[in-house]
C-alpha cells in the first residue's frame, strides 16, 4: 500500500498544480470575478478528498471477498459522484460566492493530474533521490 499512498499524494499534488493556471485563467477571462478563487479552492479541496477517497475505498476493498468487494467499490464511486454533485449544487446556490465554473474545473483536476501522473512521477522520484 505504500506505493498507492505515494500515487495519492502525487495525484494531489498534480491537482494543486492544475489548480494555480486555472485559478488565473479565471480571472481573466471573468473579469477579476473574486468569486472563482473560492470556486477553484472548493473544486480543488473537493477533488483531493475525492483522491484520497478512492485510496481509502480501494484499500478495504483489496481486504474483502470478491463478490463484496465489487459491491463496495461501486457504493464508493456513487458517494464520490454524490459528493461531486454537492459541490456543484453548493457554488451554484451560493454563486456569489463561490463560482461554479470554478468548482467544476476543480473537480477537473482528478482527470488532468491523472493525465499528468505519467509526467509527474519521474520528477518527484527524482527529487526524492536527490534529497535523500
Amino acid at each position: 500500500m505504500k506505493k498507492a499512498r505515494q500515487v495519492c499524494r502525487e495525484l494531489t499534488l498534480g491537482i494543486v498544480i492544475w489548480a494555480a493556471p486555472v485559478t488565473l485563467a479565471l480571472l481573466l477571462i471573468t473579469s477579476w470575478d473574486l468569486a472563482v478563487i473560492p470556486g477553484v479552492f472548493v473544486g480543488s479541496a473537493g477533488a483531493a478528498g475525492i483522491v484520497y477517497h478512492m485510496y481509502h475505498s480501494l484499500d478495504i476493498a483489496l481486504d474483502l471477498p470478491p463478490g463484496k468487494a465489487r459491491v463496495r467499490t461501486q457504493l464508493a464511486a456513487l458517494k464520490r459522484l454524490l459528493a461531486m454533485g454537492v459541490l456543484i449544487a453548493f457554488s451554484m446556490l451560493y454563486s456569489q460566492y463561490i463560482n461554479p465554473g470554478g468548482v467544476i474545473f476543480g473537480l477537473f483536476g482528478i482527470k488532468v493530474s491523472a493525465l499528468m501522473y505519467p509526467k509527474l512521477h519521474p520528477r518527484v522520484e527524482a527529487y526524492r533521490k536527490k534529497k535523500k
